[in-house]
């Protein structure tokens, strides 16, 4: 299990990756949660313990204006996403906006949480709506079965008095099997159309619809590397990470030059928490493209989470001198829209983090 914290104020984040708690923090909880999941510290605060730490990701996130979801940020393929007391603040129509974005970002199946005071159904059109004792949860699911949940919670191990944290979603598409054709065939055009179309469903957030679009075009003989690329991306983002490296690995094959290929197969690694294997594609995708801002960016996110702050440091101010290159608001290349201006301010809400993981 991996854990994405977000938010938009730099020393909240440093607080937050202190994982260090008073009593009061706890007025709400079950007692067995301090017992489980914090040890003692020496000034009688509560400190989360190192192996929980380690599932968790730090990172700065703008929700009304920053691009989400995206593979660059890791915002994309999510379980459960928790976005309490936050929608409030927003305008409505900034309120839609994030609240599509967070429908784009959850699986199949995946529920979002808000606060009491936010959970009107009128503003989840696009969810189902389950009732829990203490909790309301809107889950993700295709128009026909919006009324009928995908599966029963899953319970937090050892946390049985905890609301459930999870709920299985249906994997909609069988695994792919990849075809017998040896790479050297010759290229058989697929028509602009369907690649198209599944582009345009891509960009909408219809990951599995683009998958079930794109299917076709790989299976018969050798396709452009622009299919396997969105076909990697479609799938990642659909939580099928084992397909989507297939693909990744099938593009790189048709177009060893493409750093982007690289980068993407790093990012798939990294979610499957293979960071030794993550680290050489990220390298990779640097020797082809020095300039390459994300995969510097995702090298001190590596290094940061493996408690190297030095290189982590490193890796950042060769992204920072980087980045200082562009406008702010340039989109950078692999990045789902995120511009230079904000990944330099995540940067610089990031710096102070090294030394906490």
């Amino acid at each position: 299990m991996t854990i994405l914290a977000t938010d938009i104020n730099a020393h909240f984040l440093r607080r937050a990756a202190l994982g260090s708690y008073g009593e009061w923090a706890f007025r709400s909880a079950p007692a067995n949660i301090k017992e489980c999941y914090f040890d003692r510290g020496a000034d009688g605060r509560y400190v989360v313990r190192p192996e929980i730490k380690a599932m968790v990701t730090f990172t700065y996130l703008n929700l009304a204006e920053d691009v989400y979801p995206s593979l660059a940020t890791d915002t994309n393929a999510m379980d459960l996403v928790f976005c309490r007391n936050v929608l409030m603040y927003f305008t409505p129509a900034q309120a839609r906006l994030v609240i599509e974005n967070l429908h784009h970002a959850l699986l199949e199946g995946g529920c979002l949480a808000v606060g009491p005071g936010e959970a009107s159904r009128d503003h989840f059109p696009q969810f189902a709506l389950l009732n829990f004792p203490g909790v309301i949860l809107y889950q993700k699911g295709g128009a026909s079965d919006r009324s009928q949940p995908t599966g029963p919670p899953a319970p937090i191990r050892e946390a049985a008095d905890f609301p459930p944290s999870a709920l299985a979603g249906p994997r909609l598409e069988s695994p792919v099997t990849l075809p017998e054709q040896p790479l050297e065939s010759p290229p058989e055009p697929a028509g602009p159309a369907p690649f198209a179309t599944a582009a345009s469903c891509y960009a909408a957030g219809r990951y599995a619809e683009a998958v079930n679009l794109l299917l076709p075009l790989v299976g018969g003989k050798r396709a452009e590397p622009a299919v396997f690329s969105l076909l990697a991306r479609a799938l990642a983002n659909t939580g099928r990470l084992a397909d989507a490296l297939t693909w990744c690995d099938r593009w790189i094959a048709s177009d060893k030059l493409d750093s982007a290929g690289h980068y993407l197969r790093a990012v798939i690694l990294l979610e499957q928490d293979d960071r030794a294997e993550a680290r050489d594609s990220l390298q990779r995708a640097v020797y082809l493209h020095p300039d390459f801002v994300l995969a510097h960016f995702a090298l001190g996110n590596l290094a940061r989470s493996k408690g190297k702050p030095r290189e982590a440091a490193r890796h950042f101010g060769n992204a920072l001198e980087f980045l200082a290159r562009h406008q702010a608001g340039d989109p950078l290349p692999e990045a789902d829209g995120l511009t230079a201006g904000r990944l330099t301010a995540t940067i610089t809400a990031l710096t102070g983090l090294g030394a906490t993981r």
